[in-house]
């Protein structure tokens, strides 16, 4: 089993479609660009050519470090699929969330760090393992889907290296199934319901926990 996110930096940015707010910068430098060429060809185009390449190689070095960026924590799930491969483990896909209690001003400290998960997605992929389940949050803003940083929640110790939160309590009520975690990055704990795809979560959960 190694097929899981087996994308090279490359291969993911050919198959992903640009942030949303990417666009938006790109529309503006279109928009700029198409204004300045009007405003120079009379008079000297080597001006739009100067602000051309600027913008041109701008744009180029900050889509580059935004899809790093993303590609790095799309990648985690991947080692932590790896750091688990000598287990019988499941996956499920695209499980529509609802996170509940998520507070980003609950955060025990306010440094700048990208390796901290944020609880704001809507929809996730987990892996089931022997005593912990792999989270890998995502969403979809116009048209484009963006990775949260994967959590691995744990009963007892962790079994791999990415971030980790506590699993305190679980239940299961009208179709739905509702976790209660802890993670020691935030002072409130969260709760996260699974709308779909209950029957494995369920299944380990009777198990293991």
């Amino acid at each position: 089993m190694t097929y899981f996110r087996p994308e090279t930096f490359l291969q993911f940015v050919k198959k992903t479609k640009p942030i949303w707010f990417l666009k938006i910068i790109w529309l503006f430098a279109f928009l700029f660009l198409t204004l300045m060429f009007f405003w120079t060809y009379k008079t000297d185009l080597n001006i739009f050519w100067g602000y051309f390449t600027f913008i041109l190689v701008g744009l180029t070095i900050q889509a580059g470090l935004i899809y790093w960026t993303t590609y790095k924590m799309y990648n985690l799930g991947r080692q932590a699929f790896l750091e688990l491969n000598n287990e019988d483990l499941q996956i499920i896909y695209d499980v529509d969330v609802l996170i509940k209690g998520f507070d980003l001003f609950s955060k025990k400290s306010f440094n700048v760090d990208i390796s901290q998960p944020i609880y704001d997605f809507e929809q996730a992929d987990i892996i089931l393992s022997k005593e912990s389940i792999v989270l890998l949050g995502k969403s979809k803003q116009f048209g484009t889907t963006t990775f949260a940083l994967p959590v691995e929640l744990i009963t007892s110790k962790a079994k791999t290296t990415i971030s980790n939160a506590k699993l305190l309590s679980w239940s299961d009520f009208e179709n739905k199934l509702q976790i209660e975690i802890e993670d020691n990055t935030y002072n409130k704990p969260i709760k996260i319901e699974f709308k779909n795809n209950l029957n494995k979560l369920k299944m380990w959960l009777t198990r293991y926990y």
